[in-house]
């Protein structure tokens, strides 16, 4: 792992107390609206930049009240070598991608050659927090693990590597699990990449489910 890349799947920042404002230069690249849209077959346009937009003025303002500095920019407007100038970027839109999908065919028809888009040049080793999806498309062409299992977890986290530094400052984190039943889509998903999972997994809530319905996805 590059030496100072950081690619968290989780909306961590909002443990963070409120305190005296951290002295750290923030860049936040915004676009992703507040809803799923990757199971939609024609999502509505209008709808998606106009939910992009509150949630990129939310987030800024959020950013603001515990940073000294924070820049806010479209994803569109993003390109790897500005995370130099900044001392972490919090990524929570897709920019233009620096290699599009790769998608091979042999005469059969068969995929015999698939890499998703790269976003991110292999010797990126600046500091990056990623929020939810964008974990996997912007780290998996620069060695990060994280996959799709933070789109089935709704309001929990599990298999969480509470040794990470993130956990232990500058603001330690008071977690807490429980044993809960293993998510079905969790499962389905470990089964297409031959891993098993058991019935039950120590699970830690980041999202109360008073923010919304048991079961919706707040994560």
């Amino acid at each position: 792992m590059k030496k100072t890349l950081s690619i968290i799947a989780l909306a961590c920042a909002a443990i963070l107390p409120m305190a005296a404002k951290e002295k750290l230069n923030v860049l936040y690249v915004g676009g992703m609206p507040d809803f799923e849209t990757t199971m939609m077959a024609t999502p509505d346009q209008a709808a998606v930049e106009k939910s992009a937009k509150m949630r990129s003025a939310d987030f800024t303002k959020f950013l603001k009240q515990r940073f000294t500095k924070v820049t806010s920019i479209d994803a569109s407007q993003y390109s790897p070598e500005m995370s130099a100038n900044y001392d972490v970027t919090v990524m929570d839109g897709k920019p233009t991608p620096l290699r599009e999908e790769i998608r091979e065919y042999d005469e059969n028809h068969r995929l015999v050659k698939y890499a998703l888009p790269a976003y991110l040049p292999e010797d990126f080793d600046d500091a990056m927090v990623t929020i939810g999806e964008i974990s996997r498309a912007m780290g998996s062409n620069v060695g990060s693990k994280n996959d799709w299992y933070c789109l089935c977890l709704n309001n929990y986290a599990h298999s969480t590597n509470f040794d990470h530094p993130i956990f232990k400052g500058p603001f330690k984190v008071d977690v807490k699990t429980e044993k809960r039943p293993t998510p079905s889509g969790a499962k389905e998903y470990a089964a297409i990449t031959g891993d098993q999972l058991p019935d039950e997994i120590d699970m830690w809530m980041v999202t109360p489910e008073r923010y919304g319905e048991p079961g919706s996805k707040n994560v």
